[in-house]
């Protein structure tokens, strides 16, 4: 029992490293966020103090301000031209241009295409996506570079954007009696600006959720589906309404999403009268492995309250289900040695984390 014990805070550690690699590069001012952090608090961490640190935070205002910017000022045409530039940071290409936000981005001594940190990648993602479309995440270059990098965290990421993309242009396929659920329209929200989002939607039958990166760790995505119907005066009503929240994941185990999502998913849902007929589903989005398990309503201690979590539906969707493309190009790649280190891919930095970081100054907004 005790060597169990052992391994398993080891896993936990060494989950702890990848996801700081792969988040701050190993920039001290993102790493100071968890100075004083221990394996015990490390979600917390990064929930309540990364995830809402103004520098953090500031990095997607920059890069869109910055490309909102040139697109206003060049033209699409050559927007669309730099676009390709862009892709070859994100895939370790070659940009052949110094026209590029170097806060964020480099370039380094043989002239391959870099980003700064997982923050500012997923950033530049979101400032595509919002600019100019999602469909350069699902061309033949963007998935077949899943099969043949050996970076776990850059594996899931190019999965989860290419997962969000099939499901934004061709929908989400969830087991009956719900069928496919195709977005009529797609909203980018930040956590605890979920009001403002449902707002800006808020006639719309069939509406993605996508949450802005690393302030919404629970779930990638939400899909809510409203159905509309007429009273008996003739006047239009809501009769009821889906929500589906979406996680991606590409390892065999995943830390307990619903857990984490259905103590606030009332946010989802505070502008329907309660009175109308709700349903919940739970979609995880697998390689393999389809089923569904339907949970009761229960109740559990959070901190000294009761936290209630409705009836809901836990389905595992296939990514051959997305697309048969994705399923070929998501094959486990061939296992190989390696040490765990933070820092950059071009230059790792080694890094070993105890059961509890040296405190150092905290971050302040």
């Amino acid at each position: 029992m005790q060597d169990a014990s052992i391994a398993t805070d080891r896993e936990i550690l060494a989950d702890m490293r990848r996801r700081l690699e792969d988040a701050t590069g190993c920039i001290p001012l993102y790493l100071r966020c968890f100075a004083g952090c221990s394996s015990s608090t490390f979600e917390s961490t990064w929930k309540d103090h990364f995830a809402q640190e103004r520098r953090v935070r500031r990095v997607f205002h920059h890069m869109y301000t910055f490309y909102e910017d040139f697109k206003v000022k060049r033209g699409e045409a050559i927007w669309r031209s730099h676009v390709r530039i862009l892709r070859s940071f994100l895939l370790g290409g070659m940009p052949y241009s110094d026209v590029y936000d170097h806060r964020y981005l480099y370039e380094d001594d043989l002239g391959v295409g870099h980003i700064a940190c997982g923050l500012a990648r997923d950033c530049l993602v979101a400032v595509i996506r919002q600019l100019d479309g999602d469909s350069h995440f699902v061309d033949g270059s963007f998935l077949s570079n899943m099969k043949t990098t050996r970076n776990p965290s850059m594996r899931g990421f190019l999965i989860e954007q290419a997962c969000l993309t099939y499901i934004r242009n061709s929908g989400l396929l969830l087991p009956s009696p719900v069928g496919l659920l195709k977005p009529d329209q797609v909203v980018y929200f930040d956590a605890g600006s979920e009001d403002i989002a449902r707002s800006a939607s808020i006639r719309t039958p069939c509406v993605l959720y996508i949450p802005r990166p690393f302030n919404y760790r629970a779930i990638d995505a939400v899909i809510r589906r409203v159905t509309f119907g007429q009273n008996a005066a003739g006047e239009e009503i809501i009769t009821g309404v889906l929500l589906v929240p979406i996680q991606v994941t590409v390892s065999a185990s995943h830390k307990f999403s619903p857990a984490a999502f259905y103590p606030r998913h009332h946010v989802w849902l505070s502008d329907i009268d309660a009175s109308v007929p709700r349903q919940h589903v739970f979609a995880w989005l697998r390689r393999d492995r389809q089923d569904s398990i339907d949970h009761q309503e229960h109740q559990r201690d959070t901190r000294g309250r009761l936290v209630a979590t409705p009836p809901y539906t836990e389905v595992t969707v296939t990514f051959n289900t997305l697309s048969g493309d994705l399923h070929v190009n998501t094959s486990p790649p061939r296992k190989q040695s390696h040490s765990l280190c933070l820092g950059s891919a071009a230059s790792p930095i080694p890094f070993a984390i105890p059961s509890k970081i040296e405190r150092q100054q905290p971050c302040t907004a």
